[in-house]
């Protein structure tokens, strides 16, 4: 496992241009040969700068689902065959992880441990085709890292509609396990939505597995039968060293974060300055009120309890977390919270969430 960084030679700046949905299913009967139904579709446009070169590339990404027709997939063997030429091995200053093609035009993913405090990284796939790079972004709090690549032409795996992941789902990592070469390795989805506080940091919405991901594998593609991404494994979390018990950001959290990444080099998130939150019977109990941030200034403390921000109803932490951090820096709210026998109101300015 590598605790890296990466810069790129080519660089890339992308603005996403609109995210259009839709679930309309095809009717499939039992038995039919028919496999395919799109259930979303995200348009994204990019502008490419290269040198005093500019391009703009407009993309259509969609996710598929496949209706197996009463025979799903047996074997591993076809899902391996669809991602294998996707999957990369990132060499970094220090070690190897992995990564996938998210786009053809030079755009892999990985973790973000990955490719910290390194200078550069070699991405590698397996044909011997190897790619230098120099610039990379990365975000810690999710451990997603991007990285750029100049080239047009590679394949891009296909990414699952996050909506349809579910426990006992089966699921298989492809990466360069413990240095030794791209490698599959199966099992299922064990549960959804985990929390792991990983050095100090509070990691949300992790899926958990029973794949063996060992170091190395870090970055790789988590897939599903068919050959999908729907989760990006992270061996980071292997030092916690429990039997049959492995995870991987979920691609519901991850996406939002990819695209933020590609499109203005960081994830900006909004701040109010409180952690260590329990459920209370009264609202989330705040256990700190870090100083010289918006709930200080805005007279929150210690061992109050919030019921409400900006009119919604909370009742964890995490949907406190979720809550602010999807509200943009600079937003006015208005916190309703729970003290000394009475409910309080006060409304604060929210700034971006620090590194």
């Amino acid at each position: 496992m590598s605790n890296k960084k990466a810069l790129v030679v080519l660089s890339l700046s992308c603005a996403i241009a609109a995210i259009v949905s839709s679930c309309v299913p095809i009717p499939i009967p039992v038995g039919s040969t028919q496999t395919v139904t799109t259930t979303q579709t995200t348009t994204m446009t990019s502008t490419t700068y290269n040198n005093k070169d500019t391009q703009t590339i407009t993309k259509t990404k969609t996710f598929t689902t496949y209706n197996d027709g009463g025979s799903a997939p047996n074997s591993w063997a076809d899902a391996y065959d669809k991602i294998k030429d996707s999957v990369c091995i990132i060499k970094a200053d220090g070690g190897l992880g992995s990564g996938w093609v998210y786009d053809s035009d030079g755009i892999i993913i990985t973790n973000a441990h990955v490719v910290e405090d390194t200078t550069s990284v070699t991405v590698s796939f397996d044909d011997g085709t190897e790619y230098y790079s120099e610039r990379f972004y990365y975000d810690t709090l999710t451990d997603v890292g991007v990285i750029f690549v100049n080239a047009h032409d590679l394949k891009a795996a296909e990414v699952a509609d996050p909506s349809l992941t579910r426990i006992g789902d089966a699921v298989a990592t492809v990466g360069n396990g413990n240095g030794y070469g791209i490698s599959l390795k199966g099992g299922w989805i064990s549960k959804l939505d985990i929390d792991i506080n990983l050095e100090g940091q509070l990691v949300y919405d992790l899926m958990e597995t029973d794949v063996a991901i060992n170091a190395g594998n870090s970055g790789g593609p988590i897939i599903n039968l068919y050959g999908q991404v729907v989760g990006i494994a992270n061996s980071k979390t292997i030092q916690y060293g429990i039997e049959g018990m492995t995870y991987g950001v979920n691609m519901k959290t991850g996406l939002p974060i990819i695209e933020q990444l590609i499109a203005n080099g960081k994830v900006t998130r909004g701040y109010l300055g409180v952690g260590n939150m329990r459920a209370d019977e009264n609202g989330v109990l705040i256990g700190t009120v870090y100083p010289n941030t918006p709930a200080a200034e805005g007279g929150l403390k210690p061992e109050a309890a919030n019921e409400m921000i900006n009119g919604k109803n909370v009742s964890s932490g995490k949907e406190i977390f979720y809550l602010i951090s999807d509200t943009p820096a600079g937003t006015e709210v208005e916190i309703i919270y729970f003290r000394s026998d009475r409910s309080h109101s006060t409304k604060v300015t929210l700034i971006e969430r620090p590194d």
